[in-house]
């Protein structure tokens, strides 16, 4: 009875210390894949709507460029596909985790759908699998190396669809949290972005009268 209470207990706890994690009976935090994935079959991570009563399809889409424009080094680098009721960015998100005591980060392609209507927009990212990874060789090491869109997150996940923040498996865990947090933030940023008014002037140029 008292394992039955102090498992409830730290069932709770995971939820509360953090809601897209568990845990389990031994008290191990652990994250599902449903947790990342919206729809793992698509590579799915995240969808949002945001209602913009104020504002066309036009001032929404200038919006965005506006802030993508600001986020993004060099914007042609990132806008794949425009048209008037759609924007595609494929851009690298870099998840972090500890090896060996040491921060990494791993390379992962993002790909942000944005479907524009008057008065509202959606905005969905999808996991569109890792950066270029060089190979590695030496005598006692090598590696070969890892063309881009090879991996995805999907198959960091167990058979079970589950990651647990222990041993060999404590920097996927890491990298997994890394990337949800960091794809939860750019999802809710454009959101604000779409909502706040913006000028007339060029979305990824500027105005000389300031």
């Amino acid at each position: 009875m008292k394992k039955t209470i102090l498992t409830i207990a730290a069932v709770v706890l995971g939820f509360t210390m953090n809601a897209q994690t568990y845990f389990d009976e031994n008290g191990i935090e652990t994250f599902h894949i449903d947790s990342l994935f919206e729809d793992a079959s698509s590579n799915l991570l995240t969808s949002k709507v945001t209602d913009v009563p104020d504002a066309d399809k036009a001032e929404i889409k200038r919006r965005i460029l506006n802030y993508a424009g600001v986020i993004f080094r060099d914007i042609s680098k990132v806008l794949v596909s425009e048209s008037d009721d759609q924007l595609v960015f494929n851009y690298i998100d870099k998840a972090t985790y500890k090896s060996m005591g040491m921060s990494q980060q791993l390379d992962e392609y993002i790909r942000l759908v944005i479907q524009i209507k008057d008065g509202r927009f959606r905005i969905s990212a999808y996991d569109d699998g890792n950066a270029f990874i060089p190979g590695t060789y030496s005598k006692s090491y090598s590696s070969p190396a890892v063309a881009a869109h090879t991996y995805y997150f999907t198959k960091r996940f167990t058979k079970e669809g589950t990651v647990k923040n222990k041993g060999m498996f404590k920097p996927t865990f890491q990298m997994i949290q890394s990337l949800d947090i960091n794809v939860t933030s750019m999802i809710n940023d454009f959101s604000d972005a779409g909502l706040k008014p913006s000028s007339n002037e060029s979305a990824v140029g500027g105005n000389d009268n300031w």
